[in-house]
């Protein structure tokens, strides 16, 4: 289980086939899928979706990075973790992490 403290929300993706690449591991990219659908969820608990329209503020994502530890494989079930690490006046920094059932 992670850090409540780092990462305050998580939710958990299934590997499917679509998402592994010929050696058979989970393809670099699918990563910053799998980011990007928790990040929507988390945003959506934050803020109602009105509220969202109604700031008039697009939300740009500006930098996205990812140091891979260990792959993904087919069928895993994996915790994807997300959290706020810093809030500025213009714009804002999330960190995430994914782990393995077994937590790796």
């Amino acid at each position: 289980m992670m850090n409540q403290t780092n990462y305050p929300f998580e939710d958990k993706i299934e590997v499917t086939f679509r998402d592994i690449d010929a050696m058979g591991f989970v393809n670099n990219a699918v990563f910053f899928t799998y980011f990007e659908t928790v990040r929507i969820k988390y945003v959506s608990r934050i803020f109602e979706q009105n509220d969202i329209l109604d700031l008039d503020l697009p939300l740009i994502l500006v930098k996205a990075e990812c140091t891979y530890h260990s792959p993904a494989l087919l069928g895993e079930i994996l915790a994807v973790g997300i959290g706020l690490s810093r809030f500025g006046n213009k714009s804002f920094d999330l960190v995430y992490r994914i782990e393995g059932e077994d937590g790796r």
